[in-house]
């Protein structure tokens, strides 16, 4: 199983290895570089997974708009701090952020709310309500499962989600946060 490090790496966990919703491909505006700039800096991160407490990570934008996150990790078999960076797709979809994070041929998302200055807050989407929302016929998709595996939701980028994500019902669809960064230091 893909070892669970951050947040963009945390999607990717989810899309490999547990139950998870995908989109078909990303939706949304580019987030102003404004915007992003407010991330600029060193965030402490706590989550569900213990081994997620106190972890440090770093945002930068770089010169083309581009969010990047970076973090060190102790690799246990090599005995030696990894250096991961990702760059994270962020865009705007009515005045709601989601990051979209590709592996292979998927895409998950999640939704990334800035409170104040000092605190991030990462919502992953509930495969549960997504598929019974698939199902219903309140969202165009697929649902992928067999005994004893996991399930993907496989939504539609398309009308129908768009008007959920940027609903005030949004979170009827997504977990409480998973993620919550706190702010460390701001970039000099």
């Amino acid at each position: 199983m893909v070892a669970l490090r951050l947040i963009c790496i945390a999607v990717v966990f989810a899309i490999a290895g547990c139950d998870s919703v995908t989109i078909d491909r990303v939706i949304g505006d580019r987030v102003h570089l404004e915007k992003l700039n407010t991330v600029i800096g060193k965030w402490t991160v706590s989550g569900k997974w213990d081994n997620e407490e106190n972890k440090i990570v770093e945002f930068q934008v770089t010169k083309t708009g581009e969010l990047v996150s970076a973090y060190i990790a102790w690799d246990e078999s090599s005995q030696r701090f990894d250096l991961k960076s990702s760059v994270l797709n962020v865009r705007r979809l009515g005045d709601a952020i989601y990051l979209f994070v590709t592996d292979k041929d998927k895409t998950g998302f999640f939704r990334f709310e800035i409170e104040g200055n000092n605190e991030i807050q990462l919502f992953f989407p509930d495969p549960i309500k997504f598929r019974d929302a698939v199902i219903s016929g309140t969202l165009t998709g697929d649902v992928v499962s067999s005994p004893g595996e996991k399930m993907e939701v496989k939504i539609k980028a398309d009308e129908k989600t768009t008007a959920i994500l940027t609903s005030r019902e949004w979170r009827d669809y997504f977990d409480k946060p998973f993620l919550l960064l706190k702010r460390l230091e701001t970039q000099k």
